[in-house]
């Protein structure tokens, strides 16, 4: 299917399902030309989320994370601001820094030329100190909403808060900015980047897909889905019978709500009185994605999180996890088989109608 083809077969799609909750065509999930289109106009231009404050702690504390193929180094400064920058030497492109860690200085393995935490250049040996002056890297936007930090390539990109002003009314008595990451995890699937995404915004599949993880916690018929905006879908869970915790911070009718949304373009976010799971959802093919997972937990001041505690929250991740693999691979290879995806939609998963007529909005960026 060429990416002509499927981006008028979107265009067509947001047209015949404007009021009817219809699947988004199948060439969306396996064109490679419309996956470019998605890569320059979404993954470039928008806000992509790459962790959490509290990865953040002090000054030099640092993470690494591609944006499809743009290395991306986010560091905390001296002055306590969170920092993004491309994590390539400006010399021969060497990659400066890789995984997590702390340091006031990155130093390049191949030259040694060295930055600070403000990404300028502060040592290249046996170089003209003339022709090296002013030299820095490249330094992207970044956003903090809520605790999460989000960085955009985009140095136009319209900011993010205003997209999300209904969502924050429903997230912001959590006060996700006080949870600690305590687990972080990258993988792959092999599918579509968009269908992990949709899995994430409809808890339709619960009852079916996670019977025995998720189902006798948040039943999939407490599912009610919540107004979603211009940057984000919405919708809630309600946890069976009262949910009890070490919390009481939060009135009762808040801790038994599970709230789970979709950040246009990649994020899927489910937060609820005590835990917050994250996933940035990046393509590497039209059938292929990688996804960055992140588990927090709620932790009062100087509060010691228990490894009980923790461990009990990343089993959970690691039951639940592995059956949304099984079942999207399943729903790719039915998409590339050109069968399937051609029924109407429950009204639990209108969040993913609303994600595919953002899909649509952006038909005028994307690469014809």
């Amino acid at each position: 299917m060429s990416g002509k083809s499927a981006i008028e077969d979107l265009r067509q799609w947001a047209q015949k399902a404007k009021h009817n909750l219809q699947p988004l065509p199948h060439s969306v999930y396996t064109s490679r030309e419309l996956l470019e289109g998605e890569i320059s106009t979404l993954f470039y231009r928008e806000w992509i989320c790459a962790g959490h404050v509290s990865e953040f702690q002090t000054p030099g504390d640092y993470l690494t994370f591609d944006i499809v193929d743009n290395p991306v180094l986010v560091v905390r400064d001296d002055a306590g601001e969170v920092r993004a920058f491309s994590n390539v030497c400006r010399h021969r492109g060497t990659m400066l820094a890789s995984g997590r860690g702390n340091s006031k200085l990155f130093s390049c393995p191949y030259h040694a030329w060295t930055y600070d935490l403000k990404g300028r250049l502060r040592n290249a040996p046996y170089m003209d100190k003339e022709k090296v002056l002013g030299i820095a890297l490249s330094e992207y936007r970044v956003e903090i909403w809520q605790g999460l930090v989000f960085v955009s390539l985009n140095k136009h990109a319209a900011p993010l808060a205003p997209r999300l002003v209904g969502l924050e009314k429903s997230v912001s008595p959590y006060k996700l900015s006080s949870y600690q990451v305590i687990h972080r995890v990258e993988a792959e699937i092999a599918a579509n980047w968009k269908l992990l995404v949709e899995n994430f915004c409809e808890s339709y599949h619960i009852f079916k897909v996670h019977k025995n993880s998720f189902e006798t916690e948040i039943p999939t018929h407490t599912t009610k889905v919540r107004e979603g905006g211009e940057g984000y879908n919405h919708h809630t869970q309600n946890f069976a019978g009262t949910a009890s915790s070490r919390l009481n911070r939060l009135p009762a009718e808040l801790r038994e709500l599970a709230h789970l949304a979709c950040i246009y373009p990649c994020l899927a976010l489910s937060v609820d009185f005590e835990v917050g799971i994250w996933l940035t959802v990046l393509p590497k093919s039209p059938q292929s994605l990688k996804y960055t997972a992140q588990i927090a937990l709620f932790r009062e001041d100087d509060e010691e999180l228990s490894k009980e505690l923790t461990d009990s929250h990343i089993e959970l991740f690691n039951g639940f996890m592995p059956e949304d693999k099984n079942i999207i691979e399943q729903v790719q290879r039915g998409v590339r088989a050109n069968a399937g995806n051609a029924g109407v939609l429950h009204p639990w998963e209108r969040t993913n109608w609303e994600f595919g007529h953002y899909l649509a909005r952006q038909i005028d960026g994307l690469q014809q």
